[in-house]
């Protein structure tokens, strides 16, 4: 494996990527994964998104994940990421725009480190380990899957 291929060159850098452009004018970027919408598209339509409201009850100044659990450990990070269990959903994130440089390095950090041991997960398992490294960081939401869109509409 080589970290060039494993790390965000999608996803968080992409949302990295517009905020260094300056394409919106935004304080939050939003990742939102379009494998993750699986209502009918008449439930979309017609809508503003995001729901402003909704999105400013949250704590806009952490990185926002979704998570099952709200309180999780892991006690060895090779056998979690080749496991089944996750914590973090890799659907939906919300970042605020003075954070997204700290999430991608510490994204592609993780990213490295597993490389470095032998190892590698999914998303979902490098933002675990991710976050278990600095919970100051981060907000989590707990729900189950996709409960979260909720928030969009």
């Amino acid at each position: 494996w080589s970290s060039d291929v494993c790390s965000s060159d999608l996803f968080p850098s992409h949302d990295k990527y517009c905020v260094d452009k300056k394409y919106f004018n935004n304080d939050l970027v939003i990742w939102a994964d379009a494998g993750g919408l699986r209502e009918p598209i008449e439930v979309y339509q017609n809508k503003v998104w995001p729901n402003i409201e909704k999105i400013n009850k949250l704590d806009n100044e952490q990185i926002t994940f979704f998570s099952h659990n709200d309180n999780f450990t892991i006690s060895d990070n090779e056998w979690h990421s080749l496991s089944q269990v996750r914590n973090i959903q890799g659907t939906s994130f919300f970042v605020p725009s003075q954070n997204i440089n700290f999430l991608c390095e510490s994204f592609d950090n993780t990213v490295n480190e597993c490389i470095s041991s032998g190892f590698i997960g999914s998303d979902e398992k490098i933002f675990d380990i991710t976050y278990l490294k600095d919970k100051s960081k981060y907000f989590l939401v707990k729900c189950s899957w996709r409960e979260y869109f909720d928030i969009f509409i």
